[in-house]
Parts: structure tokens; sequence; C-alpha cells
């Protein structure tokens, strides 16, 4: 099953905060892991969730080992 929590292409290529799996509202984003963290720190938030969005048409590939 595949969720997709990012769908606004204005998000490509850059990194987001969201809320949570739940409620995948962006709080921050940019292209610095740091500064989108620290943004959402300043705005109060203490629990979120950081992705990164990649670029349309790029392939990721997987690999899960016990």
């Amino acid at each position: 099953m595949q969720n997709v929590l990012i769908t606004d292409e204005k998000y490509s290529g850059k990194y987001v905060i969201i809320e949570g799996l739940d409620n995948p509202s962006v709080i921050s984003s940019g292209s610095d892991p740091k500064a989108v963290y620290d943004e959402a720190i300043r705005k109060g938030f203490r629990e979120f969730l950081l992705l990164f969005v990649p670029e349309k048409e790029l392939v990721h590939i997987y690999r899960a080992s016990s």
C-alpha cells in the first residue's frame, strides 16, 4: 500500500516537516534540513516528521533486511 503524504509539486526536491502521518499539514519547508527543523522549533512544534520530497520522475530503490 502506498500513502502519498505530500502532493503539492511546490515541495518537489525540498525538505518538508509535517505534523505527523495522521495529519500531513506542512509546518515548514526548504532546501536546508537544519533551517527547516529550526523553523518548526521556532513555531513551537516539538513532535513532527522531517521528510525529503523527491523530484518528479526520480527513482527510489529501497532494500529491507532483518
